[in-house]
């Protein structure tokens, strides 16, 4: 590894980082800033095909906006919305859904970028052709919908739920008193509550935080 590469800018930036309290999302993000050259114009979108998370899998584009803010608020890099048509920092040609401008304060984290001018000339030129197509997400088709399994105990409840022809369960019959009737479709009632109550509380716990 050449001293002034991208992997070393991106290398001491990471640690810089993580000793002043950085999370692993904010360091991988301040390297992958850091290696892109004196700017960077990569979309939130679009880094979410660069990071990786320890397990594997890619972040939400959010948690990426969430770490770029917190990070810009910290001082550790400068961070400028660009609108469609506009040039981004260190660019040559406009942005055609819109961005951020994105750079390294290497003052604030007490370091001198290590790449030299040439390293910074070659990334930009493979920056700007990497902007130049859609992000992976908007190539693929969308999508299906994810089949996701009901724990067994509120699919069985879930199940006794609406109209239904057992007669067994509910059976309007004139040979049967009214309260006793009114029992009947009090409990069913209370079942129907009480399995959407558990259904709100599964969808709850299952919803990213």
């Amino acid at each position: 590894m050449q001293p002034g590469s991208h992997n070393v800018a991106a290398e001491i930036v990471a640690r810089a980082l993580l000793e002043n309290g950085a999370t692993n999302l904010q360091a991988k993000l301040g390297a992958e800033i850091a290696s892109r050259g004196e700017h960077c114009w990569i979309s939130d979108s679009r880094m979410r095909e660069t990071l990786v998370k320890p397990g594997g899998g890619t972040y939400h584009r959010e948690s990426i906006g969430r770490a770029r803010r917190c990070m810009s608020h910290a001082g550790w890099i400068e961070s400028k919305r660009i609108f469609p048509q506009q040039i981004p920092d260190g660019a040559k040609h406009p942005s055609t859904h819109g961005t951020t401008s994105k750079r390294v304060i290497w003052k604030t984290l007490g370091l001198r970028s290590p790449m030299t001018r040439g390293d910074r000339k070659r990334r930009r030129i493979e920056q700007e052709r990497e902007t130049r197509r859609p992000p992976r997400a908007e190539t693929e088709a969308p999508a299906r919908a994810r089949h996701v399994a009901i724990p067994p105990e509120l699919a069985r409840m879930v199940a006794g739920i609406g109209p239904t022809t057992d007669a067994r369960r509910v059976r309007v019959s004139s040979e049967r008193p009214i309260h006793r009737e009114r029992r009947a479709d009090e409990k069913i009632e209370a079942r129907a509550a009480e399995a959407r109550r558990l259904l709100a509380q599964w969808e709850r716990d299952r919803t990213p935080k």
